[in-house]
């Protein structure tokens, strides 16, 4: 499924299928919450998933897996030196969806090695790590609006690395498609739907006059 093809999805149900310039919903209006949607979705099924290998992890001793590597996209980038704080970074090519833990980014590498970096939260959680530690940290700053994944110690010549990350839905196209596992996608749907739908039967009654007077719109 593709971005447009859910937001129409949603549009359809929330309107009956009924699509002309009266609606109060319209495609717009709802491309701008499904990028909180997505977030909040993933979410809960990260931590489905989490509970289902952890069952299965007792049951039969084998490991865990975890991450977004079956639904992320894999981006080929090249390092740009912060010459102010000497530090390279990659720039993705939209906003990376704000999960918990950071796990929007499933893999930060160099295209020459196999060597995967580690995610941290901010450089603040490196300030201690001695120089002589044999390991790349990466981590996600928005400076003007941009997006960086700053990389310390890279080694040098820097190469292109690779970015697997899943971008927030709101910076793709219409064509592009919808970054979430099958199935997954009619959470994002019903929870859109619902929000709308009680949108236009509830209306927030606005006025401070300590009475609530939204009605129900026939």
């Amino acid at each position: 499924m593709t971005v447009g093809e859910l937001i129409e999805s949603v549009l359809l149900r929330v309107t009956g299928g009924n699509l002309n310039a009266d609606n109060d919903v319209r495609r717009e209006d709802i491309r701008v919450l499904v990028g909180p949607a997505t977030s909040f979705v993933l979410a809960q099924y990260s931590q489905e998933q989490l509970r289902t290998q952890l069952q299965i992890s007792r049951l039969n001793g084998s490991g865990m897996y975890t991450g977004s590597y079956s639904y992320s996209t894999t981006y080929k980038l090249t390092p740009v030196l912060d010459e102010d704080r000497g530090l390279y970074y990659i720039t993705p090519p939209g906003n990376i969806l704000r999960l918990p833990q950071e796990s929007g980014i499933d893999m930060v590498r160099p295209v020459t090695g196999r060597k995967s970096y580690i995610g941290v939260k901010s450089d603040a959680e490196i300030s201690g790590i001695p120089v002589a530690v044999d390991a790349v940290f990466y981590w996600i700053e928005v400076l003007d609006g941009q997006t960086r994944v700053y990389m310390d110690s890279v080694g040098r010549p820097v190469c292109d690395h690779y970015l697997r990350a899943i971008l927030d839905p709101n910076d793709l196209s219409s064509s592009d498609e919808f970054p979430v596992p099958a199935g997954v996608d009619m959470r994002v749907i019903d929870i859109l739907v619902a929000h709308f739908e009680g949108q236009r039967l509830f209306p927030q009654d606005y006025r401070i006059d300590d009475r609530d007077n939204a009605k129900i719109q026939n």
